[in-house]
């Protein structure tokens, strides 16, 4: 193996990480000492801030769902990317990706807890200008109650509004009430 050829011939270890590579043994501690972990994960060490957010960026073009805002920021357990998507429930339904990316890169990876409130009243607004609904008003979100709000202008036929509330849920995780 390179590895072992290259620590061979310098003396020094040389780590590498690729798709597949088994995670490395644990540093072994002196006696009376445990063993510390480098930072990231078991799989190697953590990815460069801004390349792991450019590779973020690019795994989410393939995805309906992207992140409206990336960043690192700090909590107890140290630092971690925060994404913000339109509402968390849509950022949970990414979970798998999320896991797939922490696992390669070593960035604990959260999804912002608040909704992105300005993407839910664009996609409301952006619904009902398909749909060709009148409004009074712009849409309100109630966070609490995980609802958009439209104040329709004029009745709507009830499957024209299932439609709708079914777009909603699906690009939003938020249900959408009008009246």
């Amino acid at each position: 193996m390179l590895e072992e050829r290259f620590r061979e011939a310098t003396g020094l270890e040389l780590l590498l990480d690729y798709p597949g590579k088994e995670p490395p043994a644990p540093p072994a501690g002196r006696e009376g000492e445990e063993a510390r972990s480098a930072p990231g994960t078991a799989n190697g060490p953590r990815m460069e801030q801004n390349a792991a957010l450019a590779l973020i960026s690019q795994v989410f073009e393939a995805i309906a769902h992207q992140p409206h805002r990336r960043g690192i920021k700090s909590d107890g357990a140290g630092k971690h990317i925060d994404l913000a998507f339109i509402s968390p429930q849509v950022g949970e339904r990414c979970r798998l990706t999320l896991d797939s990316l922490e696992q390669e890169r070593g960035w604990r990876i959260a999804v912002n807890p608040h909704p992105t409130q300005n993407e839910l009243i664009h996609r409301a607004l952006d619904l009902a200008e398909e749909a060709g609904l009148s409004l009074n008003g712009n849409p309100s979100v109630h966070q609490a109650a995980r609802q958009v709000r439209l104040r329709l202008a004029a009745p709507v036929e009830p499957e024209l509004l299932r439609q709708l509330q079914e777009r909603c849920g699906e690009d939003t995780g938020f249900d959408l009430e009008a009246g």
